[in-house]
């Protein structure tokens, strides 16, 4: 289990060593008490490729209704 955070967003995933079904390398979902969010990351996602999995992770966290910034 990795556990993924930037700011108030948080999250946990398991990341694959290997495509199943040559496709799926992993399942994050948000952290936050409550919610139910989940992405499966695909090769398309970066597998193989630190910076470009760690931008699909950043994307998710703070695109799913828990990740959006709170009012000021």
């Amino acid at each position: 289990m990795i556990e993924f955070r930037r700011g108030f967003r948080h999250g946990r995933g398991i990341i694959l060593d290997a495509p199943v079904r040559g496709v799926i390398i992993g399942i994050i979902e948000c952290a936050h008490p409550g919610c139910g969010w989940r992405l499966a990351l695909t090769e398309a996602d970066g597998h193989g490729d630190p910076e470009k999995l760690a931008e699909s992770v950043d994307r998710f966290l703070k695109l799913h209704d828990c990740g959006k910034e709170p009012a000021p």
